[in-house]
C-alpha cells in the first residue's frame, strides 16, 4: 500500500476514534456517576442528549471556526434521503440485523468469545434502566456513525474506491471495540456489523439511513444477545445442536436477502438523486 494511502488510513482511524471517545466516553462517565450517586434519578440521559446535540451540530459544520464549516458538513455525510430510500434501507438493515444475530451466536459457540459485561440492572429503578437503555441505543449509533460512516468514510474515499472504503472503515469500526475483548471471533462479529452499517450508508448515501439500523442492532444486542453470551456452550462440547444449525442458516440466508435489498436501495437512491438533479436544472 502506498505511503499516502497508509497515512490516509491512519488519519481516518485517528479522527474516528476521537469522535467515538468523546461520544461514548462521556456517556460512560455520566452513567457511572449517575448510578453511583443518584440511581433513582436518570439525570445522565438529558445531559447526554445535550452532549450529543452539541457534538452533532459541531461535526455538521456549526460554530467556530467558520473556515472549516463546509468541510465538517461534508464529512458528516448527512445527505437528505427520500422516504422511499429510507424505507428500503430500513428493510435491508432490519434483515441484516437478524442475520448479524445469527453470526454472533454461531461465532460465540465456535471460538473464544468473552461475554460482554452488563451491569446488574435488578438493583436499579425500572425508569432509570429503561431511559438509559434508550439513550445507549442512541448515543452509540450517533457517535459511531458520525465517526466511521461519516468522517472516516469521507477521508478514506479520497484515496480508496467505495468497496475498499467499506472494508477499511468496517475494520476500524471493529478495532474500536477492542475494549469488549480482543478475541478474533468477537472482532469478526463487529467487522460484520460494520459491513452492514457501511453497506446501508453507502446504498442510501447518508448516515441518516445507517443510524436507525445501528440503533436497532444495539437494542437487539443489549436485550437479546449479550445477556445470553455466558450461557452458550461451545460446539466442541458435545457437538453443534439443532439451534446452532438454525442460527447458521439464519445468518447465511438473510445475508443473501440483505445484499439484494441493499442493491435495490442503491438503485432507488440513485434514481431519486437523478430526479432531484434534473429538477434543479
Amino acid at each position: 500500500m502506498p505511503r499516502k494511502r497508509i497515512v490516509t488510513f491512519l488519519w481516518s482511524g485517528a479522527v474516528a476514534f476521537l469522535i467515538v471517545l468523546v461520544g461514548q466516553g462521556v456517556w460512560g462517565v455520566l452513567v457511572t456517576a449517575n448510578l453511583r450517586a443518584t440511581p433513582g434519578l436518570p439525570w445522565a440521559v438529558p445531559v447526554m442528549a445535550i452532549v450529543l446535540f452539541v457534538m452533532w451540530k459541531y461535526l455538521g459544520g456549526s460554530w467556530w471556526p467558520r473556515r472549516t464549516s463546509e468541510t465538517r458538513r461534508r464529512c458528516l455525510r448527512t445527505n437528505p434521503v427520500t422516504r422511499k430510500v429510507l424505507l428500503w434501507s430500513l428493510a435491508a438493515g432490519s434483515v441484516g440485523v437478524v442475520a448479524l444475530a445469527g453470526y454472533w451466536i454461531c461465532l460465540s459457540q465456535l471460538a473464544e468469545f468473552p461475554p460482554n459485561q452488563l451491569p446488574d440492572t435488578s438493583k436499579y429503578p425500572s425508569l432509570t434502566v429503561l431511559t438509559m437503555l434508550i439513550m445507549a441505543c442512541i448515543a452509540a449509533p450517533v457517535a459511531e456513525e458520525a465517526a466511521f460512516r461519516g468522517y472516516c468514510w469521507t477521508i478514506l474515499q479520497r484515496q480508496f474506491r467505495p468497496t475498499s472504503v467499506i472494508v477499511l472503515s468496517s475494520l476500524l469500526f471493529a478495532l474500536a471495540h477492542f475494549t469488549q475483548g480482543l478475541a478474533l471471533a468477537k472482532l469478526l462479529a463487529y467487522f460484520l456489523a460494520g459491513l452492514l452499517f457501511a453497506g446501508v450508508a453507502y446504498a442510501a448515501n447518508s448516515v441518516w439511513a445507517s443510524i436507525p439500523v445501528h440503533a436497532l442492532a444495539d437494542l437487539v444486542a443489549f436485550t437479546l444477545l449479550w445477556p445470553r453470551d455466558a450461557t452458550r456452550h461451545s460446539v466442541y462440547d458435545g457437538g453443534p445442536d439443532v439451534w446452532f444449525w438454525i442460527h447458521a442458516s439464519q445468518a447465511l440466508i438473510l445475508t443473501a436477502i440483505t445484499i439484494l435489498l441493499l442493491q435495490n436501495t442503491r438503485r432507488v437512491a440513485s434514481s431519486a438523486s437523478s430526479i432531484a438533479t434534473s429538477a434543479s436544472l
